[in-house]
């Protein structure tokens, strides 16, 4: 048990969406640190088993179920199995995000990306936001049943700020920041909802992890002159999911090296 009681997971259960790399591991392998029982999910069975594997040498159950999250149905069932196999979820964390660069006009000459085509703009809208939509529809009958539990989704400092480039991505994110809020009010006063915001983080960069924390671009835009470990952000899952965040909800927190200050 922790020195202080308010951060012990220990025999918690979890389902991770998502997950199979960069902060989606972070989380997983933190929670597995934590003593959580999971369930994880990602698009590919390698990067699930491979993922499921390294939680599970940490002394823990933890179960494969691929499966893509964009899709209610799939992620359906991947609820349901998740009940089936943990018998009750504790913790719901959705990591599943990505940005599609695109400009709105083509006449911007000034601006690299190619203009969005209907088809990239909702794909990266539905990756963004409606997958935090589908995990929380399907997975609220449960929390709301028990009338406990913590639900984390994964959002981005862009979603407090505009970057050229990166509207579909940044309105998504946006828009996650206030579907947490509504959420936490809908499910308010026993189940938490929180958002964590990332600043740089390495994720499928052709780079090691530790060129990556040191990349000088990077560090350059960050009052704290590096990149973010995925663990900082499992670690701060860690402790919304505790006893510890019991009175922190609606809230979109961010862990980005001082990224959201502008300076």
């Amino acid at each position: 048990m922790p020195a202080l009681k308010e951060f012990d997971l220990e025999g918690k259960t979890a389902l991770v969406t998502g997950a199979g790399r960069g902060i989606g591991r972070g989380i997983v392998i933190a929670l597995a640190d934590a003593g959580v029982n999971m369930v994880i999910n990602s698009l590919s069975e390698e990067s699930t088993q491979a993922l499921t594997l390294e939680a599970s040498q940490r002394g823990k159950k933890a179960v494969g179920l691929a499966g893509d999250a964009l899709d209610p149905h799939q992620i359906d069932s991947v609820v349901n199995e998740t009940i089936k196999t943990l018998k009750t979820v504790d913790i719901v964390i959705s990591t599943l995000g990505d940005s599609i660069q695109g400009s709105i006009s083509a006449d911007n000459k000034d601006r690299t990306p190619e203009q969005y085509t209907n088809e990239i703009w909702h794909s990266v809208i539905d990756i963004n936001l409606n997958s935090a939509f589908y995990l929380a529809r399907s997975i609220g009958p449960h929390l709301l049943e028990k009338q406990t539990g913590k639900m984390i989704f994964i959002s981005s400092f862009g979603g407090a700020r505009g970057t050229a480039g990166n509207s579909a991505y940044n309105a998504a994110k946006a828009g996650l920041n206030n579907f947490t809020k509504s959420l936490a009010l809908e499910w308010a006063p026993n189940i938490q909802v929180n958002c964590i915001a990332p600043g740089f983080f390495p994720d499928t960069w052709p780079q090691t992890l530790d060129d990556y924390l040191d990349d000088p671009i990077l560090n350059t835009h960050t009052p704290l002159n590096r990149a973010g470990h995925p663990r900082e952000i499992g670690l701060l899952a860690v402790m919304l999911a505790s006893k510890a965040g019991n009175y922190i909800t609606g809230q979109t927190i961010s862990v980005d090296g001082g990224l959201n200050l502008g300076g």
